[in-house]
């Protein structure tokens, strides 16, 4: 009885790998995030096909792409990578590829890329009157995406402390000279 219940258990993981007529992916994209203007690459890899014709989805629709490369990893053994140069809002959304084989679309697991934006500024520091020697305020907020924000404040050309997380106020001793120039940057 136990040679026989062996058997049956062996027969069934061979199974558990292939997704019909000798098609196996052996490689699958992988969910990514990524910040907007980076590079994305996705890989997919499949194996018992003779020179296949693998397809890059997004949601749905076929990618046209002049970026799509294929490697030779065995006879018949191939890998396919789709890369987005500077990735954008647009791009986000579920990946997967495909392959045909003897009338039939096999499809890998699929993958979500999310695009992270670029922090913007909510409010920026506004010009500011005061007397000779007085002291005042400059304040400056940023959101992201990607959170946490932080604001690095430079005044006349100088680095004034260390990031700190938006909302940022830079306190500005009283100046003798006529006209202070700050400038702030998101981090």
């Amino acid at each position: 009885m136990k040679p026989l219940l062996w058997t049956v258990v062996v027969f069934l993981l061979s199974l558990s790998g292939t997704r019909g007529n000798g098609v196996l992916f052996t490689k699958h994209p992988s969910n990514q995030t990524v910040s907007q203007g980076k590079e994305v690459r996705l890989g997919c890899a499949v194996e018992g096909v003779t020179e296949p014709d693998i397809m890059w989805i997004k949601d749905g629709e076929k990618l046209y792409s002049t970026d799509q490369v294929f490697l030779t990893l065995g006879e018949q053994h191939w890998e396919t990578s789709h890369s987005v140069k500077s990735v954008q809002q647009q791009d986000a959304g579920q990946y997967w590829c495909e392959v045909e084989h003897q009338g039939q679309t096999f499809s890998s697991d699929r993958a979500w890329v999310t695009v992270e934006g670029v922090p913007h500024f909510t409010e920026e520091p506004q010009d500011v009157a005061v007397f000779p020697n007085t002291p005042f305020n400059l304040s400056c907020s940023a959101v992201g995406p990607p959170e946490p924000v932080e604001v690095l404040w430079w005044l006349g050309g100088v680095q004034k402390g260390d990031p700190k997380l938006s909302h940022s106020v830079l306190r500005v001793p009283g100046q003798s000279r006529r006209g202070v120039s700050a400038e702030h940057v998101v981090l």
